[in-house]
Parts: C-alpha cells; structure tokens; sequence
C-alpha cells in the first residue's frame, strides 16, 4: 500500500504507518490500538463523513481546571461544557497519568500527562458526535497536547498548553517554548492554528514594542514570563487575544474573548471562550436534494388517499402545469412525513443523584453572585462527598447486575457491564501492515 506523502500529517495520525517519535522514548510500532498505543484517533482509519464548519459561528474555549482526580468533577465540567455550548474545550492541570484517549457519555477526550506524577496534564475535549473529525493529535508532554481537526474550508490545529510557573526555573521555560516551537513547526500555514491555555504570564499595558501581536488595553505590569511570551509571539506572527494567539492572518476571524465567570466546576479559575468563523467568501454550489424514502408503505397509502380529496377542489379550467405539480408534490411530502415513525428519545441515566446535581447548580449560582470563597468551598466539599457516595453505589449496582449476567451464562451483557466499568474502547479495525 502507497502513502501519499504530499499531505501533512500529526506524527499520531492514525492512517501514518510511521513510528511514533513524538510520544517519549518509547519507539513501538503503531498496530491496533491495545495499551501502549493509546495516542491514535478512535474509530475508524479516516475521519471521513461530516467535518467541523469554520464558516459557522465556533465557541473554543479553555480552563484550568485544578485537577480531575475529584469523584464527579469530569461529569460536572462536561455538564458545565454542553451548557455553555462550547464546540470544543481545552482543559489544564488534569493531574492525570500517562497519555491516550477515552470516551464518555457525550465527550471524546484526550490528553496528555507525566508518566510518573500526578501533577500537570494537558486534555481537549471534543463532542462525541464529532470525533470521527479528528485527524490525529500529539501528546507531546504534561504541558503541550495538539489536536487536527478536520474542517471546512481547511483543518483546524489546536494546541493546549500549560506554561510553567513564575517559580519554575528558566530553563524550565526555555525548554517549554523550544517543545512548542518544534509542534508549530509541523504545521502547515495555509491551515488554521490556535494555542490555548494557561501561559502563567502577565503581559501590562505598555506594549509598544510589541504593538504587532498585542493591542494596549493590557491590565497590571508585564513581568518575564509575560516578555518571553510576547517575544514568542513575535517570533512567530502570532497575535494575542486574551491569551489566545492565532496568526495574524486569521486575527479577523476571531468575533471576541471573554470569560464565563458563572461557569464552574470546582476551580478557582475562570473560564475563557472565544467565538470563531472565518470570514471567507464561500464558492456556490448546487444544493442537492433530499431523496425521500416511504418507511411505512400502509401508512403512506393511507395518509395519500386522505389527500387526494384536494385534487377534485381544484378548478380544471383554471389549472395550471405549476399549479398541479406543487399540489401533487406538496401531497407526496406530506404524506411521507406523516407516514415515518416517531423518534424515541430515551434519557440516559447517569450514576449522580438528583440532590447532588442541585447541589451543583447551587455552587454554579452562588459563585455567579459573588458569594464568599469560604462558603463556595464547604458546597463543593459536599459536592465531592455526595460523588463518591453515589459513584460507589453506582459501582456496586453494576456490581449485581455483572453477577446475575454470569450466573445466567449472558456472556454479552456481562462483557458490556465489564466496559462499562473499565471504559475501554473497541479495538480498531484497520489493517496491521507486514514489514
């Protein structure tokens, strides 16, 4: 089989049948997906069928989270995602170990961590129902994780970071912008990029030397961390935007950047979003039209023969080609919307009781009201209490449930109870090339 080289691609790209240099000192061979070869997009080879539409109005956003080692607190930052209606969040300070991807009831997420301490951790959330967009991603650290997108009309490169602190030694520093200059570098320009994330940095208000890459409503005084974030910045043709740097090229893309401070999900800091759309000129192209498919034959013939009264309402003599096609189209429609099936929407139910989630909608308005800090942590310490108290019980009805399945030799539902619990993923299904 014959690469086509033309294209670039992540280093973690799922089609590539190069070794993965980017991911450690590891050197295995990528084949299925099992462990050890966590860092591959799930499901399928390419990530054909519906791309991300850059066209549309896109809310990115990012957050320091403070860690997700917390019973519940990945639930409530998912629920606090899909309420702010975000496309696609970047998340720092996991706490997380080692480096993959996973799913869960409405995320695909994947992320990047220390191997050996809980500390750092860089993730990226993506909708599940757009993860067959995902290209690839690089887990390059526990503080640089870069994802591509498939998009229209050209892909999408995100990179999450998390910038050592103001305590962190220089070449700490040096050493973290020198690993995010090699990631930019693998990037194409005609593609869109966008760094996010945590850049522990203060940049001030007095910019004139870099009035290219930052306005000058800056708040507070620029300290070093701040400077050496400006001169990257510069260095690369990049513009900030609250802490969000894209290329200049694409700085009118960006519609705004503000913060959510109702949002929240346990953390101390605030939650940044920036709506996105490019505002290119879109080449027309014929509209193609539904084909309509009868699901219930009987039904169809009945809700037909109820319509067809209109015809004889229809005066022959002032009847018209343009007026009997759109009666007998409008006919035909009709009774086909009218003959298809209701759609059962089932809710899911998820392991977190009801006065655990009302306790969480109460920290989420308290905090938007300005409340103490002091009270805001008693409600969350509740918060994690009430976690681990319905996560166990959760566990121990799945438990019941896995006992009864093998006792009654149900092998499918006890492997499916078993996944449930593991939340591993399905095997991959492309081929294993014979070197």
């Amino acid at each position: 089989m014959q690469v086509n080289t033309n294209e670039s691609r992540l280093p973690c790209d799922p089609p590539s049948n190069r070794r993965r240099d980017a991911s450690g000192a590891r050197v295995e061979k990528w084949v299925t997906g099992y462990v050890g070869v966590g860092d591959q997009a799930p499901h399928g080879k390419n990530a054909t069928g519906n791309s991300v539409r850059l066209r549309d109005i896109q809310k990115i956003g990012t957050w320091n989270i403070r860690g997700l080692l917390e019973p519940g607190k990945l639930d409530t930052l998912e629920r606090e995602v899909t309420r702010c209606g975000l496309s696609i969040c970047g998340l720092s300070e996991t706490h997380w170990r080692n480096n993959g991807h996973f799913l869960t009831e409405s995320h695909a997420i994947y992320f990047s961590s220390n191997d050996d301490k809980s500390q750092n951790g860089v993730a990226i959330l993506v909708p599940k129902q757009q993860r067959h967009c995902v290209l690839g991603y690089e887990p390059v650290n526990d503080r640089i994780i870069s994802i591509k997108l498939k998009a229209s009309p050209m892909n999408l490169n995100l990179i999450q970071v998390f910038a050592p602190t103001s305590t962190s030694s220089a070449e700490t520093n040096e050493q973290f912008y020198a690993d995010l200059q090699t990631v930019i570098a693998k990037i194409p320009n005609r593609e869109l990029l966008l760094i996010l994330g945590d850049f522990n940095s203060k940049i001030g208000a007095n910019s004139q030397q870099y009035s290219d890459c930052v306005g000058k409503f800056g708040l507070g005084t620029r300290n070093e961390r701040g400077e050496r974030l400006m001169q990257f910045a510069n260095e690369n043709n990049l513009i900030i935007i609250d802490y969000i740097l894209v290329k200049s090229r694409w700085r009118t893309s960006i519609l705004n950047a503000h913060t959510l401070p109702g949002a929240c999900c346990g953390s101390d800091h605030e939650l940044l979003i920036t709506k996105l759309r490019l505002k290119l000129r879109a080449a027309r192209s014929p509209t193609k039209q539904k084909r309509l498919e009868v699901v219930d034959t009987e039904k169809f013939a009945t809700v037909f023969e109820q319509g067809w009264a209109e015809w004889t309402d229809i005066n022959q003599s002032e009847a018209t080609p343009d007026l009997l096609w759109n009666k007998a189209k409008q006919l035909i429609q009709s009774a086909v919307a009218e003959s298809k099936p209701p759609v059962e929407m089932r809710k899911r139910q998820h392991w977190m009781s009801d006065s655990t989630l009302a306790l969480v909608e109460e920290r989420r308005h308290k905090k938007a009201q300005g409340v103490h800090v002091n009270e805001l942590n008693k409600l969350s310490a509740t918060i994690q209490t009430n976690c681990r108290r319905d996560y166990n019980s959760h566990l121990q009805g799945i438990c019941k449930e896995v006992e009864k399945h093998a006792t009654k030799h149900e092998s499918r539902d006890l492997y499916h109870k078993i996944r449930v619990i593991t939340k591993s993923l399905p095997s991959k299904t492309w081929a294993i090339e014979n070197d």
